[in-house]
């Protein structure tokens, strides 16, 4: 049923918990994991070029430290797992990496570390799920 899952990560407690849940439904499935981090671009255009450009190789470092944490948690765990570090805006990238990959699901927390936060859900996780070609399964 789920042949390809694709999770976003950001290093958040709910992106974890969104790893753990999608760790168990590959076991069931012997799905592949695609984890991917996003290195949110918004940030950039009110800074110099010079900071620009340490800001953008720090949150690059940051994200490829989280993936790789994320990816030894998931082998561990003996599933099979794909990492991807993206640039742009975090829901577009996620959209754009689960056509590309035709992913089956994406698991997702319901909050990140981007600050704002809905009642009930992130403004990611929300658009995601609007605007997601799969299905999108929130962990909080």
């Amino acid at each position: 049923m789920y042949n390809v899952i694709l999770v976003p990560v950001d290093g958040s407690k709910h992106a974890e918990k969104a790893v753990e849940h999608a760790i168990a439904l590959a076991k069931s499935f012997g799905s592949k994991m695609v984890l991917l981090h996003v290195v949110d671009t918004r940030q950039f255009h009110t800074i110099d070029s010079e900071s620009a450009r340490r800001f953008h190789a720090e949150l690059r470092h940051i994200g490829d430290r989280i993936l790789s944490d994320m990816a030894k948690k998931v082998k561990a765990a003996g599933v099979e797992a794909e990492v991807k570090l993206r640039e742009g805006v975090p829901v577009t990238e996620i959209v754009m990496e689960a056509e590309e990959l035709r992913a089956d699901l994406i698991v997702m927390g319901t909050r990140g570390l981007t600050g704002t936060a809905y009642a009930v859900l992130g403004s990611t996780a929300e658009q995601t799920i609007r605007w997601a070609p799969c299905p999108v399964m929130v962990i909080k």
